[in-house]
C-alpha cells in the first residue's frame, strides 16, 4: 500500500519534498488536520459512524483528562453495565451524598465535566469518547480510523496541500526595459574654405560700343487727285525703330572706379543679353512693318481696281505714287538689312576687344578658382573622412541596439510563455482542489461517505 504522501501526489500531482510546497512535514500537519476535520463531521452529522472512531477510556471515580467529544459514558454494578446520564458540575459533585436528593446509586450513574477532566459517579466507569490520532506522510494506515475513511483525510490533505502550491505560486520575474546606446560623437559639419578673392581691376580695358543709326521709312509725297479720284487708304505703314536699353558707361565706372571684377562680369553678361534682345526687337518690329505694307498694298490695288478714273493724269499721278511707295519699302527693307549685318559686326567686335581686354583677368580668376577648387577637395575629403566614422559608430550602435532590442524580445516571449504556463498550472490547481473539495464535502452531506461502500463489501468477501 502506498504512503499517504504518495497517494495525494496521485490525487494533485505534486511533488513533496522536504523543500517544495508544501513540505513533507507541513504535509503531515494537513493530514493530522484532515484527521480532526473528517472525525468532528461525523460526529454532527452520523453518530453511528463516529461509534467507530471511539476509545473507552477507564475512570475511577476521581475523574480523567478527556480531548474528544463524549460519545457514550456507563457504570457497573459488578455484573451489569448501567449508563451514566450527564449533570452539571454542581449536581454531580453531590451525586455521591446518600442523603442528597441529588444521590446516584451504582445503578444510576452519572457523570459530569470540569474542563477537560470528565468524572463518573458514584464509583467511576467508562468513557466513549473521540481521539484524534496522529498521523505522518509517511504513513500507509491511521490507528483507530476504519479504511473507508482514510480516503477523505487523503482527499482532505490533497486539497490543503494544493492551497499551499497555490500560495506559494508567483509570476516570472519582471524583464527590465533596457537602456539602448547613443551615438556619442555630434554629426560633422562641412567647413567651407576662405571665397575665391576676386582680382582688383582691368587695368587695360577700353570697351565702347555705338548703335549704327537705322533706316527711316520716308513717305512720299500723296498726289492731288481731279474729284473723280478714288480715295486712298489711309493706314500707310510705318516702321518704329526700338529703343535699347543697353548702359555702356556702367561698365568702365565697375571697372576702372569702382574696381568691381565681379559686378563687371555681370553686367557685360546683362549688356549680351539686352543686345540679343534688341535685335530680336528689331526683327519683331521690321516684320510688323512688312505685314501692315503688305496689307496695305492689298488696299491700295482694291482702290486702283475699284475706282473709275476720269483722268489718265490722275491715274499716272497714283502710278507714280504706287512706284514710289514700292521704291520706299525696297529702300526701308534693303537699309534694314544692312544695319542687322553692320549690328552683327559691331557686337561681335565688342565681344572680341572684351575678351582680349579680360584675358589677364581671366587667368587671375582661373588660377584663384583652382585654389578654391583645392581646398574645397580637401574639406569635402575631411568631411567625407568623419563623416564615414559617423556612420560607423551610428552603424555599430544600430547593430548593439538592434541585437539589445531583439534579446529584449525573446525575454518577453519568454516572460509570455511562463506567464501562461503559471496561469494554466494555477487554473489546473484550482480546478483541482475545487473537484477534490466537492468530493469531500459531497461524502458528508450523502450522510455517508462513498468510500464506506467498498469497505463493507471488503467486509462481506
Amino acid at each position: 500500500m502506498a504512503t499517504f504522501e504518495a497517494q495525494v501526489e496521485g490525487l494533485t500531482g505534486l511533488s513533496i519534498d522536504g523543500s517544495s510546497s508544501p513540505t513533507q512535514n507541513e504535509l503531515s500537519q494537513f493530514l493530522k488536520d484532515g484527521v480532526v476535520d473528517v472525525i468532528n463531521k461525523l460526529t454532527k452529522t452520523d453518530r453511528s459512524a463516529a461509534m467507530t472512531l471511539g476509545v473507552v477510556t477507564s475512570e475511577s471515580g476521581s475523574g480523567t483528562i478527556i480531548d474528544g467529544a463524549i460519545l457514550d459514558v456507563w457504570g457497573s454494578d459488578g455484573t451489569n453495565d448501567h449508563p451514566a446520564e450527564a449533570v452539571p458540575a454542581s449536581i454531580g459533585k453531590r451525586s455521591a451524598d446518600s442523603s442528597s436528593l441529588f444521590y446516584r446509586s451504582k445503578y444510576n450513574p452519572c457523570y459530569y465535566r470540569e474542563g477537560k477532566r470528565v468524572i463518573v459517579k458514584p464509583d467511576g466507569g467508562s468513557i466513549l469518547h473521540i481521539t484524534y490520532p496522529s498521523v505522518a506522510y509517511d504513513q500507509e494506515t491511521i490507528y483507530n480510523i476504519p479504511n473507508q475513511y482514510i480516503s477523505l483525510i487523503i482527499i482532505y490533505a490533497g486539497a490543503r496541500a494544493l492551497d499551499n502550491a497555490l500560495s506559494a505560486k508567483t509570476l516570472p520575474s519582471d524583464i527590465s526595459v533596457p537602456t539602448l546606446s547613443t551615438v556619442s560623437t555630434s554629426l560633422p559639419t562641412f567647413s567651407e574654405p576662405s571665397g575665391i578673392v576676386m582680382p582688383a581691376s582691368l587695368s587695360d580695358a577700353d570697351i565702347s560700343f555705338t548703335l549704327p543709326d537705322f533706316p527711316v521709312f520716308i513717305q512720299p509725297s500723296v498726289p492731288t487727285l481731279s474729284d473723280s479720284s478714288i480715295t486712298l487708304p489711309t493706314n500707310i505703314p510705318l516702321f518704329s525703330a526700338p529703343t535699347s536699353a543697353v548702359a555702356y558707361g556702367s561698365i568702365e565706372t565697375y571697372i576702372d572706379t569702382e574696381e568691381d571684377i565681379e559686378l563687371a562680369g555681370a553686367k557685360i553678361q546683362e549688356m549680351s543679353v539686352k543686345l540679343q534682345e534688341y535685335q530680336a526687337d528689331i526683327q519683331k518690329n521690321l516684320n510688323s512693318f512688312n505685314a501692315s505694307n503688305t496689307q496695305y498694298q492689298a488696299g491700295l490695288q482694291k482702290a486702283l481696281q475699284d475706282g473709275q478714273l476720269e483722268s489718265q493724269d490722275d491715274a499716272q499721278k497714283i502710278q507714280k505714287y504706287s512706284a514710289e511707295v514700292q521704291a520706299e519699302s525696297i529702300r526701308v527693307q534693303n537699309a534694314a538689312q544692312e544695319y542687322q549685318q553692320k549690328l552683327s559686326k559691331d557686337i561681335q567686335t565688342y565681344q572680341a576687344e572684351t575678351g582680349y581686354d579680360t584675358a589677364k583677368l581671366n587667368i587671375e580668376i582661373q588660377k584663384e578658382v583652382q585654389r578654391f577648387t583645392q581646398d574645397l577637395a580637401k574639406e569635402q575629403a575631411k568631411f567625407q573622412s568623419d563623416l564615414g566614422k559617423y556612420q560607423g559608430e551610428v552603424s555599430k550602435v544600430s547593430s548593439d541596439n538592434q541585437s539589445t532590442i531583439q534579446n529584449f524580445n525573446t525575454q518577453i516571449q519568454k516572460y509570455s510563455a511562463e506567464v501562461q504556463k503559471a496561469q494554466a498550472d494555477y487554473q489546473w490547481m484550482h480546478g483541482r482542489r475545487q473537484s477534490l473539495l466537492q468530493e469531500y464535502y459531497s461524502a458528508f452531506a450523502q450522510g455517508q461517505p462513498a468510500p464506506q461502500q467498498e469497505e463493507r463489501k471488503e467486509r462481506r468477501r
